[in-house]
């Protein structure tokens, strides 16, 4: 009979606890999630390395820019950094 007792004081005293712990616990269980969050997107970005990408440079003014921007003439086989200094080349 004594052991029903203290067992269910203990049982009560537990569940007080956790009832009164239970916003840090959720606080906690988030700031967990978040460290993992930042750990995974930081390990996502250290195994894909960036992308290199071979610079041209314009035929008018001498800027280099990437390849993937920039502007080929139809005429001459030529490369411009914007649409202006295509005209001004080409005039």
């Amino acid at each position: 009979m004594k052991f029903i007792i203290v067992a269910s004081l203990i049982t009560v005293l537990l569940l007080f606890l956790v009832w009164k712990l239970r916003p840090y616990l959720l606080v906690l269980r988030e700031a967990m999630r978040f460290m993992s969050e930042i750990k995974r997107t930081a390990d996502a970005r250290r195994t894909t390395p960036p992308k290199r990408e071979s610079l041209v440079r314009c035929a008018s003014c001498g800027v280099l820019v990437p390849s993937s921007r920039a502007l080929a003439s139809r005429r001459l086989s030529v490369v411009y950094c914007s649409e202006s200094c295509m005209r001004q080349r080409e005039r």
